[in-house]
């Protein structure tokens, strides 16, 4: 049975210090089928010069100005044609075999997401990430923690072209927002988690994960309004084709104070007096209803905040 077609979008601007580590990394996987796509917002630093390097290497690429990350990766998801989707910042590198790997398990007709692990690393000790958080037959958990860790978590690219790929109107959280609409929209089924490490993921000064904190923060806001009301009409704002109708209403209470417990446990770790007392009353809010049993049982309340959580419910 051949190898199914890997497509790969790596977005890029003015990434002349790293790019060519990442288009390296890819190539030097010689993976058999892969469609490898570069999409440059117009870069005035050497990155175009580089990309002309390895062009015969490419299937595609382009730089020309842009709206940003995201309308980058969906430039590219346009001319993507293969069975698997991700994509690969121009400051990240794949391991070694780290396609084939992918590959194979995307044989397998019934994989529809693959989570793998990486190697952090160029500020302070290395690390191995925790990997995108899936809670087996718990998809309100899953959804109202909502972390991904994008760069080694891989998708049938049918399931996310029919989502509509990223939103452009996100430039940190986009892979965040993406995960939640895929979730709504298919759950949890065809989703496997592994310790493989596919990934070195680089800190570095520049990068947004590291400079520009203030940029997620803002655009939580915006999927905090979209998960909170789900129901409504913020989910047009978001673009999600899912058909929240069917969803019956403890289905979306549970995703709600799931995501509120989640926030109130971020605010507690960073001591953020308010951010808990408001978020503590949400998860009260959409805990009304829950049996007095079923809201540990489902929710999972644990740690120190168990108590204190559930003391006022």
């Amino acid at each position: 049975m051949p190898l199914p077609r890997i497509s790969i979008v790596t977005p890029c601007y003015n990434a002349e210090n790293y790019l060519e580590e990442t288009i390296d990394s890819v190539l030097a996987q010689n993976y058999p089928n892969i469609q490898y796509i570069i999409v440059d917002g117009g870069s005035q630093d050497r990155s175009p010069e580089i990309i002309k390097k390895y062009e015969r290497y490419l299937d595609y690429w382009i730089s020309e100005p842009d709206q940003g990350q995201s309308d980058a990766i969906c430039k590219g998801l346009r001319r993507c044609d293969g069975d698997v989707f991700n994509w690969l910042n121009a400051d990240d590198k794949y391991k070694k075999d780290a396609l084939h790997t992918i590959g194979l398990y995307f044989s397998e007709p019934d994989i529809n997401v693959f989570a793998g692990k990486s190697r952090i690393y160029g500020m302070g000790p290395d690390r191995i990430s925790p990997g995108t958080d899936i809670y087996s037959n718990n998809l309100e958990k899953t959804i109202g923690r909502a972390r991904i860790d994008q760069p080694e978590t891989f998708f049938r690219l049918s399931q996310i072209r029919a989502i509509g790929g990223p939103n452009k109107c996100f430039h940190f959280t986009m892979d965040k927002e993406l995960w939640i609409r895929y979730l709504v929209t298919y759950g949890l089924r065809g989703i496997y988690s592994s310790t493989e490490v596919l990934v070195d993921f680089r800190h570095h000064s520049n990068s947004k994960t590291i400079s520009q904190p203030k940029g997620f923060e803002e655009e939580d806001k915006l999927l905090s309004s979209f998960v909170l009301g789900m129901e409504s009409s913020a989910i047009n704002r978001i673009r999600s084709r899912a058909n929240l109708k069917s969803w019956p209403s403890i289905k979306l209470r549970a995703v709600k104070a799931e995501w509120s417990l989640h926030h109130y446990e971020i605010a507690y770790a960073k001591r953020d007096w308010i951010a808990m007392d408001n978020w503590k009353q949400c998860v009260q809010q959409y805990c009304l209803g829950f049996p007095s049993r079923a809201r540990i049982a489902n929710l999972e309340f644990r740690r120190r905040i168990l108590n204190q959580i559930i003391s006022h419910l």
